[in-house]
């Protein structure tokens, strides 16, 4: 079973999906904001995936990001964002495109996610 790292602070997208990977049969840690996925990190670095929102108060997904190249762990990681209130989707996810594996825009597709994790976790 593959074990991936959840990071979201939207309670209804963070249940959404914990219900959508159990079903697809993935094991879920899910962590509110990047600060409790880092001490994650540092607890047990052996997830498969890491899936993370981006726009997140306090410590968000760039600080995890960063914090994966600077310890340079090797987890593929998808961003998902929606933007922000000054930002569009789109900018957020274009700056992030040299530090993440993959990213995808809110809303979800479900059937895109399911695709892109596969894509990801291949054979492993």
């Amino acid at each position: 079973m593959h074990k991936i790292l959840l990071i979201e602070d939207n309670k209804d997208i963070s249940q959404m999906l914990c219900d959508f990977l159990a079903r697809e049969n993935f094991e879920i840690t899910l962590k509110d904001n990047g600060e409790k996925a880092i001490k994650a990190l540092q607890e047990d670095a052996n997830f498969d995936l890491i899936l993370t929102d981006l726009l997140m108060p306090q410590s968000d997904g760039f600080d995890v990001l960063f914090y994966l190249k600077e310890h340079d762990i090797n987890i593929p990681t998808i961003v998902i964002s929606g933007g922000g209130v000054t930002v569009s989707s789109g900018d957020t996810l274009k700056s992030v495109d040299s530090l993440a594996t993959m990213t995808i825009p809110k809303p979800l597709d479900l059937d895109l996610l399911l695709n892109s994790i596969t894509q990801l976790l291949g054979d492993q």
